[in-house]
């Protein structure tokens, strides 16, 4: 996680201020995943997995909240499926 928010945040952030609450926020986690364990998802993950499939419920259009969690043992596609 650091290298993948040192080297390509502005991939996945458009915003300096964004970027640096991202960056704080897993700083404060030693840049422990959130959303995976081990390489695969964990309970939080499977849950905002289960709410996005359920966009309908709010009036949303599901496909309008694509996901990715393409989980597995390499660093750079957990980081990946991370900040997705």
């Amino acid at each position: 996680m650091r290298e993948t928010l040192g080297t390509k945040s502005l991939r996945y952030f458009d915003r300096k201020a964004e970027r640096a609450a991202v960056e704080k926020f897993y700083a404060t986690r030693e840049f422990a995943p959130l959303w995976t364990q081990a390489g695969t998802l964990n309970a939080s993950g499977k849950g905002v997995v289960a709410r996005l499939r359920d966009a309908a419920s709010d009036g949303l259009n599901a496909a309008d909240y694509p996901y990715r969690f393409h989980c597995g043992d390499h660093a750079d596609l957990l980081a990946d499926a991370e900040l997705s």
